[in-house]
């Protein structure tokens, strides 16, 4: 109980998405303690990034390490862990996970952001180091410009596919079944997405608006994976050509995807009522 949790702590300092990942594992197998007491399962994941945001705490760098370790992991499974013992479904507890890594996300990407400023440049040296051809391709700079505009709140999305590949595994751990059903959100979601498109009209905040509506469209883009998927299960049998076809949607067809995810979200079977219709990811 107390050496995986006190082992994540510490290589969350190091990759936050693969502690993320251990730790939805962790909590899948102590499922009967960590729905009982969170707080008391996950207590030893802090005791290394505290530790090291103490002895470090004048720099910033190293306090942008503890604070993704903290913020960016092991608050996020604490999160899941208490919304699925309140409401008993894992769908709402994913959701109200990876709305507290946008959360932390855009606020890490306000308050680090010169440290963020440095390593990206440090990155695009070496780059260009390695690379010099890349400086004398068209659209070079533009790439770079937008690069660095939205180079924080990439961390965000990454962190919360590592969620999504923590969620699968935890689904699997504890023997429940996985389909479309499992992925389809709340439509109030798809309000919250709705009520931040005035912001674009401030020019000066476009930037914070864009990486906002970058987190915000992660839902959809997954509940859009699923969906499609669901309907590819039922037109074809060969998981292969299935898995061939879903890599391309992603690659070259996201965009489209993401708007097939928040339109589903309106007919969901969860948003009506009188359907009669059990919430399949319902663990009760």
């Amino acid at each position: 109980m107390f050496l995986i949790p006190f082992l994540s702590g510490g290589l969350a300092l190091i990759n936050p998405g693969l502690a993320l990942i251990l730790l939805m594992f962790f909590a899948a197998k102590a499922l009967g303690p960590a729905l009982v007491a969170p707080y008391r399962t996950l207590l030893s994941f802090f005791i290394l990034p505290l530790v090291f945001a103490a002895i470090s705490s004048e720099d910033a760098t190293s306090m942008m390490m503890s604070m993704d370790a903290i913020f960016g992991a092991g608050l996020i499974v604490y999160i899941f862990l208490i919304t699925l013992r309140r409401n008993q479904t894992l769908t709402e507890a994913f959701l109200a996970s990876a709305i507290m890594l946008m959360v932390y996300a855009f606020v890490r990407m306000i308050v680090f952001k010169n440290v963020l400023d440095i390593h990206l440049e440090e990155g695009m040296k070496q780059v260009a180091h390695m690379m010099p051809s890349l400086e004398n391709m068209e659209g070079y700079g533009l790439s770079m410009r937008i690069w660095q505009e939205f180079f924080p709140v990439f961390w965000g999305i990454m962190q919360i596919f590592a969620l999504l590949l923590g969620f699968l595994l935890f689904h699997r751990m504890i023997k429940l079944p996985l389909s479309e059903v499992t992925f389809k959100f709340s439509v109030l979601y798809n309000v919250l997405i709705l009520a931040i498109l005035p912001w674009c009209l401030q020019q000066a905040y476009l930037t914070y608006f864009i990486s906002a509506l970058l987190l915000l469209c992660t839902i959809p883009l997954i509940q859009g994976s699923f969906a499609f998927w669901g309907w590819l299960s039922r037109v074809l049998s060969s998981n292969i050509i299935k898995g061939i076809i879903m890599i391309f949607v992603l690659i070259y067809a996201f965009i489209p995807l993401t708007i097939f995810g928040y339109a589903n979200s309106w007919v969901s079977p969860i948003n009506k009522k009188d359907s009669g219709e059990t919430h399949e990811s319902n663990i009760a």
